[in-house]
C-alpha cells in the first residue's frame, strides 16, 4: 500500500492520464475525419464535424474550385485572341513566314476564313475555314483561331472546337428569341440605359431573359 503522502501525486498522475487519453481520443477522431476527407472529398461536412477552425481554413484552402462553363469559355476566348495575334505575326511563324494573314468573317453564315497571302504578290497560298454548327454559339475570336490553325496546318487545340456554350448574356451579345407571332427574332443586347428597338434589346428585358445566345463575339460597337 502506498504511503498517505503519495496519494496526491498518484491522483495527479491519474488525472493527467485521463486528460491524455481524452487528447489521444480527440486526435484519433481528427485522423479518422481526415481519412474520410481524403476518400470522400466531403469537405464541408467534415469541417462541421471537426469544429476546428484551423482545419477548416486548411481544408477550405485545399478544396478545388471548379470553374463555371462561362469562366472556361471566357478563358478560351482570351487564349484564342492571343493565339491569333501571335500566329498572325509572320516573324513568329515557322510556316508561311512570307505571307500575311487576312480574315473573312461572316456572322450571318457563322463562318470565318483565314487567308494566307504572299506579302509582295497578294497570291493566296492557303486558307483555313471554321464554321459554327447550328447548335453552337458563334464566336469570331475562336473561329479565327480555328481557321488560322487550319490554314497553317498546325495542331488545333481541343478546347477551341469543344468550348462550352455561354451561359451569361452580356452587352454586345446577339441573341435569338421567340417573337409575338412565334417567329424567331434576333437582337443585339444593349445596356439598360441605351436606346432599344431596331434590332436592339435591353439586357434585363423579358426578350433577352428568355433568349438563346447565338453570337458572343462582341466585336461591334454598341
Amino acid at each position: 500500500m502506498c504511503p498517505i503522502a503519495d496519494r496526491p501525486v498518484i491522483e495527479s498522475l491519474l488525472a493527467e492520464k485521463d486528460h491524455m487519453a481524452e487528447e489521444i481520443s480527440d486526435l484519433q477522431r481528427k485522423i479518422d475525419l481526415y481519412e474520410a476527407y481524403a476518400q470522400e472529398y466531403d469537405y464541408y461536412a467534415i469541417l462541421n464535424e471537426m469544429g476546428d477552425e484551423d482545419a477548416r481554413r486548411e481544408l477550405t484552402a485545399q478544396a478545388p474550385v471548379e470553374k463555371t462553363a462561362q469562366e472556361l469559355r471566357d478563358e478560351i476566348v482570351e487564349q484564342a485572341k492571343a493565339d491569333v495575334e501571335r500566329l498572325s505575326n509572320r516573324y513568329q511563324r515557322k510556316n508561311y513566314c512570307g505571307t500575311s494573314v487576312e480574315f473573312v468573317v461572316n456572322h450571318e453564315k457563322r463562318t470565318v476564313v483565314a487567308l494566307l497571302k504572299g506579302v509582295n504578290t497578294g497570291i493566296v497560298y492557303t486558307k483555313g475555314i471554321a464554321k459554327a454548327t447550328p447548335d453552337d454559339c458563334f464566336n469570331e475570336h475562336i473561329g479565327k483561331a480555328i481557321a488560322l490553325h487550319r490554314a497553317l496546318g498546325i495542331e488545333l487545340p481541343d478546347e477551341y472546337p469543344n468550348a462550352p456554350q455561354p451561359t451569361e448574356v452580356r452587352v454586345g451579345d446577339v441573341v435569338a428569341y421567340r417573337g409575338v407571332y412565334k417567329t424567331t427574332e434576333y437582337v443585339t443586347v444593349v445596356a439598360d440605359d441605351q436606346p432599344t428597338g431596331g434590332g436592339r434589346a435591353a439586357l434585363t428585358s423579358m426578350a433577352v431573359k428568355h433568349a438563346k445566345i447565338i453570337d458572343d463575339s462582341r466585336t461591334e460597337a454598341i
